[in-house]
């Protein structure tokens, strides 16, 4: 099969590959992709389409087609069929104000797994809880295997993201020479009385709110 690596840029590679004569129309047909990265990493890539090619599993598909026209068009479909109307429209809000601000430009056969780690980067930089990303990658990851599935994609670029580890918050309790401070504190509560009921040893009593 021929092609050639072409260099584009400051790590950025073009990749052209010869597929032959379109039997239908005898028109020329050529794969052209860019790799961002060294020339290393365009030869591997370039030796992966050479092998799916081979082997016929060469993705047809629409190569102009951006990630943000992928989203909005999957979220129509797949909100519409398979999500209740709250949950479509949280869906819609991640989609709309933050995947496609950061992700949107893309072209969806373009998209790798860099660009996702950050994404999630500088969200959790910007002050987004680790929690709230995991969530909107798994949103990603749901629509991005769809595309997979309709042969938008060769692979899902979001297998290789670790999703951001959710610390879970330590829990402080009252000790015994606590006590006497937390009931002073209370003093005034009106569900003093059902507080002091509770047949419990002090150390069952967790931190109130806004407790020092």
């Amino acid at each position: 099969m021929l092609g050639y690596i072409r260099k584009r840029g400051k790590n950025s590679w073009n990749i052209c590959l010869e597929l032959g004569r379109d039997p239908a129309t005898g028109k020329r047909r050529q794969h052209w992709e860019t790799v961002h990265g060294t020339k290393r990493d365009a030869e591997a890539r370039q030796a992966h389409l050479i092998i799916d090619i081979e082997q016929g599993r060469y993705p047809a598909f629409d190569r102009s087609l951006t990630v943000e026209k992928y989203l909005n068009d999957w979220i129509k479909r797949h909100g519409a069929l398979q999500l209740r109307e709250r949950t479509a429209e949280g869906y819609q809000s991640i989609i709309r104000h933050s995947l496609i601000q950061a992700l949107g430009q893309l072209r969806l056969h373009e998209l790798r797994a860099r660009h996702i780690s950050k994404y999630c980067t500088d969200k959790l930089e910007r002050g987004l809880s680790r929690r709230t990303i995991r969530n909107h990658l798994r949103l990603l990851h749901k629509a991005l295997a769809d595309a997979v599935k309709e042969g938008l994609l060769n692979a899902n670029p979001c297998a290789g993201v670790s999703a951001p580890k959710v610390v879970p918050k330590e829990v402080k309790f009252l000790n015994p020479a606590d006590l006497p401070r937390f009931l002073s504190a209370i003093e005034r509560a009106p569900w003093r009385t059902i507080t002091c009921s509770i047949p419990s040893s002090p150390l069952a009593f967790a931190a109130v709110r806004g407790w020092p």
